[in-house]
C-alpha cells in the first residue's frame, strides 16, 4: 500500500502541526506502508544535508518515509492561500501513484477526490477560515458536500467534541472516527532521571521546578504563571515556547516587577522538549476560554507531559477531560478560577516520586495514546473498509 501524505507546512517553520504530520508519516511507514509526504518547497533543496541536519535536529530522528516538496505560487501577494498550491498538488495526484491520500487540507481533499483516489481527511477544527466569514461558511459547505464523495473513506477527527460537531453538521457517522493526538513512544521510552536531567540543563538539583510548554499569545493565560511564581516564590517556573516578541513582552513585565523565579527560554527544537520535562516536578497545562480552539483541541503536550511520568496541573477544559480525569491521573482546576489552579499546584508540589497519579496518566499514554497506536487503529480501520 502506498499512502501519500499531503499537508501546506514547509520543514522550515515552527508550527505545532508539523509534529503531529511527520509523526504520523513515521509511524505508517513502520507499519510497512509505502508514505511519501508532500510539502511546500523551502529555500533548501529537500536532498540537502543541511535540510536533512534540520530534520535530525528538529524531531531527533531521520525521516524513515519518502519527502517530496511542490512549488507555492505567489497569490495576490499571498503564500499561504491554497490555490497557490493548486497546480503543484494536481501534479503530484498525478505523478505519485497513491493507493490511499491522507490530508488536513480541505482543499487538498478536493483535489484528491476529484481526482479519484480514496482518501483521509483528519479534522482539527470546526473553523475552516478564523478571518473570512464568508470564505467559512463556502469551505464548511463545501467540506460537508465533499464528505460524501465515495472516495472519502474516513473523517478523522482529534476529539469526540469534534466528532459530534461534524456529525451534526451533516458528514455521515459512519465514516467519522475520533482519535486524539499522541506522542512518541520510543522518545520517552528512554526516560532520563530527573537529576541527570537537571544537569544536562543547569538546572538547581534542589529547587522545586515547574515547566510550561506551548505558545506564548495572549489567549493562553501566560499571566497565570506569573501570578504563580508571585504565590511561590521558592519555586522555579521555567516557560518554553514563543514566538519570540511575546517572550521579550513576558520579560519585560517580570523584569519590571523584579520577579526572578520565571524563565523564558523561547522556543526550543521539540526534540529538546522532553529533556525539560524530565527534569521538572510538576507541568502546567494551561489556556483560556479565548483559545479558537478549545472546545475541540487535542493538544501534543498533553500526552508528551503523560508519557514524562510527571504530575499535571491543568485546566480541565472538556476534550482535556476526555483524556484525564482529577484526582486519578492529573489534578485538572476550573479553567475560570485562580484560585482553584493555584490549590491544585500547592497541592502537587507536596506529592513524591512515584505516585498513582502521575503512573497513571504515563500508563495510560503507553497503552493508548501513541503515534503508533494511532496509526495502527487508522490502519485496521482501513482494513476493514476494504
Amino acid at each position: 500500500m502506498k499512502l501519500l501524505y499531503l499537508h501546506s507546512v514547509p520543514f522550515n517553520t515552527e508550527k505545532a502541526n508539523l509534529i503531529q504530520v511527520f509523526s504520523m508519516c513515521r509511524s505508517f511507514q513502520k507499519l510497512g506502508i509505502d508514505t511519501v509526504l508532500a510539502v511546500p518547497e523551502t529555500d533548501d533543496s529537500i536532498n540537502d544535508i543541511n535540510l536533512s541536519n534540520k530534520i535530525i535536529k528538529k524531531f531527533g530522528c531521520h525521516n524513515s518515509f519518502s519527502i517530496i516538496t511542490y512549488p507555492k505560487k505567489k497569490l495576490l501577494n499571498r503564500l499561504q492561500h491554497s490555490l497557490s498550491c493548486y497546480w503543484g498538488i494536481k501534479n503530484i495526484l498525478k505523478t505519485v501513484k497513491a493507493d490511499i491520500c491522507f490530508t488536513r487540507i480541505p482543499f487538498f481533499l478536493e483535489l484528491a477526490l476529484k481526482a479519484e483516489i480514496p482518501t483521509i481527511f483528519e479534522s482539527h477544527n470546526n473553523k475552516l477560515h478564523n478571518t473570512n466569514i464568508l470564505l467559512e461558511k463556502l469551505w464548511k459547505y463545501r467540506l460537508i458536500k465533499n464528505s460524501s464523495s465515495n472516495f472519502l473513506v474516513m473523517f478523522i477527527t482529534i476529539s469526540n467534541a469534534l466528532a459530534k460537531y461534524w456529525i451534526q453538521k451533516g458528514v455521515h457517522k459512519s465514516k467519522v472516527i475520533s482519535l486524539h493526538d499522541g506522542f512518541d513512544l520510543e522518545t520517552y521510552k528512554k526516560s532520563i532521571p530527573t537529576p541527570k536531567a537537571r544537569t544536562i540543563l543547569n538546572l538547581d538539583p534542589n529547587k522545586k521546578i515547574v515547566v510550561y510548554t506551548g505558545s506564548l499569545y495572549k489567549n493562553r493565560g501566560i499571566e497565570n504563571i506569573i501570578e504563580l511564581a508571585k504565590k511561590f516564590t521558592d519555586v522555579e517556573f521555567i516557560v518554553i515556547g514563543g514566538p519570540q516578541d511575546k517572550k521579550i513582552y513576558y520579560e519585560n513585565i517580570i523584569n519590571f516587577e523584579n520577579i526572578e523565579n520565571v524563565k523564558f527560554t523561547g522556543r526550543i527544537d521539540h526534540n529538546d522538549v522532553p529533556t525539560y520535562l524530565f527534569a521538572a516536578d510538576v507541568l502546567l497545562m494551561i489556556w483560556t476560554n479565548k483559545v479558537p480552539t478549545i472546545n475541540y483541541c487535542s493538544p501534543l503536550k498533553m500526552f508528551e507531559y503523560m508519557a514524562s511520568g510527571k504530575l499535571i496541573v491543568g485546566h480541565g477544559f472538556p476534550t482535556i477531560k476526555e483524556v484525564l480525569s482529577n484526582g486519578e491521573n492529573a489534578l485538572l482546576a476550573n479553567p475560570n478560577s485562580f484560585e482553584d489552579l493555584e490549590s491544585k499546584l500547592r497541592f502537587a508540589l507536596t506529592m513524591h516520586y512515584p505516585n498513582p497519579i502521575s503512573d497513571k496518566a504515563k500508563n495510560l499514554a503507553i497503552s493508548k495514546y501513541s503515534w503508533d497506536n494511532r496509526a495502527k487503529q487508522i490502519y485496521h480501520k482501513l482494513l476493514s473498509i476494504g
